[in-house]
């Protein structure tokens, strides 16, 4: 069973947030960003996954009027057998928040592998290049302009590919291999494709989805490890 706690909130009056519910470094300027409430998301499930957290969290902190968060603390099936996340959530002007995101790397790749610690790893290509991910961990690489990088899992037959370019001032791409609580995240499908083809997947057997909701993919690189 999960449970929602308000461990602190403010005073302010605000209207629910309908749709934005952006990951902001937990060092941003007060006075841009109000606080709302903190809250505390457990779940007491084997099943329990971050994603599963996250979505109860946002439904949350956008009723009490947030529209953005900070992480605080993750716990995965702790002494008493509960895992839960801690997050701070603050309501700030869409001009705040486009700043915000200054903060973060340009033309970087985060692949995950499966979530949990002790579950098998993951293998995959970059550029015909074996790589791993260990359960619990990921992996970053950036990109670099004028190249090209291929992600490919699954070999090139029945495989599935990605192919990645730098742009100017472009967001981190987060991306699951293992489809791991693939429940809110949207899937890119673009068949019969060839070399040279721009931020495309194509899917057969392999999977390699893209995780859209980039406050999830931050909140990930957060809590998990990095592999590489």
């Amino acid at each position: 069973s999960q449970s929602i706690e308000v461990l602190k909130k403010s005073n302010l009056e605000i209207a629910p947030e309908l749709h934005k519910f952006d990951f902001i470094l937990a060092s941003n300027d007060s006075n841009k960003f109000q606080f709302v409430a903190t809250l505390l998301v457990k779940e007491k499930a084997a099943s329990s996954s971050i994603e599963k957290l996250y979505l109860s969290s946002r439904i949350q902190a956008n009723l009490l009027g947030a529209n953005c968060f900070s992480f605080k603390s993750f716990s995965h099936l702790d002494s008493s057998g509960e895992t839960s996340l801690i997050i701070n959530c603050y309501r700030a002007t869409d001009s705040s928040l486009i700043e915000a995101k200054e903060a973060f790397e340009k033309n970087v790749v985060y692949v995950f592998g499966k979530e949990k610690e002790g579950d098998k790893s993951i293998f995959f290509n970059i550029n015909n290049e074996k790589r791993e991910i260990s359960s619990g961990s990921y992996f970053r690489m950036g990109l670099n302009q004028g190249e090209t990088v291929m992600i490919n899992k699954g070999g090139p037959i029945g495989g599935a590919t990605v192919w990645l370019n730098w742009e100017k001032d472009k967001q981190p791409y987060f991306y699951t291999l293992s489809g791991f609580g693939m429940n809110n995240w949207e899937q890119q499908v673009t068949a019969n494709i060839g070399f040279g083809t721009v931020n495309s997947i194509a899917f057969t057997t392999g999977k390699i989805n893209r995780i859209l909701d980039n406050s999830l993919g931050f909140l990930l690189i957060y809590v998990l490890k990095q592999g590489n």
